[in-house]
């Protein structure tokens, strides 16, 4: 449906993309404005509708790359089975794409919280379809037997993931201006490191 699109020189591929994404992600469906979209993109809307169709055709093509794209960042990771060792990669591969992607994450999170029933309906659907197929890969084979004797599981695992979302959204803050290869530096992964060893002294045998 979108091959004519996709067969675009690649930066203006891009470019029209990023800027969908980000009036989206700002604005939700409804609130989202073409006219926006195609001055940050620098083309006509004749030629966005001609791609498209229509606004939902852009919205629905938005949301089908952000998750395709966040499938693809799932295969990236080692699936360990030390939850510890799991979450260090998921979390670098997590800061990386958001910094290739800065509005990839406020898009899938924020898009469908603004609109019309109908809308933010089908959206959430999709979303919650593609985060349970996220979570069945992420916690799939967990050597659980790593904990200490008598600690909760899931009380251990939501302090897991509490300190590693923290960490997560405190670096894409701190490095939002730097360059990806001046993000993922050895100051990064020393302090991620540093808090998956309190985690380790705490939780694990």
């Amino acid at each position: 449906m979108y091959s004519r699109f996709m067969n675009l020189d690649e930066e203006k591929r891009i470019r029209i993309i990023n800027a969908a994404m980000k009036e989206f992600a700002t604005h939700g469906f409804k609130g989202a404005k073409t006219d926006n979209i195609i001055k940050q993109a620098g083309i006509s809307k004749g030629l966005l509708f001609h791609y498209f169709g229509t606004k939902k055709g852009l919205f629905d093509f938005i949301l089908d790359y952000s998750m395709e794209i966040c499938v693809n960042f799932l295969d990236e990771i080692n699936m360990d089975e030390d939850i510890l060792t799991r979450l260090r990669e998921n979390t670098l591969i997590k800061i990386k794409l958001a910094k290739q992607s800065p509005d990839l994450f406020n898009f899938i999170i924020t898009a469908s919280e603004r609109d019309e029933e109908d809308i933010q309906k089908e959206t959430k659907e999709r979303i919650e379809k593609f985060t349970e197929l996220a979570y069945s890969k992420m916690f799939s084979g967990i050597d659980y037997s790593k904990f200490k004797e008598g600690i909760d599981i899931q009380q251990a695992m939501d302090v897991i993931m509490w300190t590693i979302e923290g960490f997560s959204n405190k670096s894409m803050v701190i490095y939002k201006e730097k360059m990806v290869e001046d993000v993922l530096n050895e100051e990064l992964f020393t302090e991620l490191d540093s808090y998956l060893n309190i985690l380790r002294e705490s939780l694990y045998k």
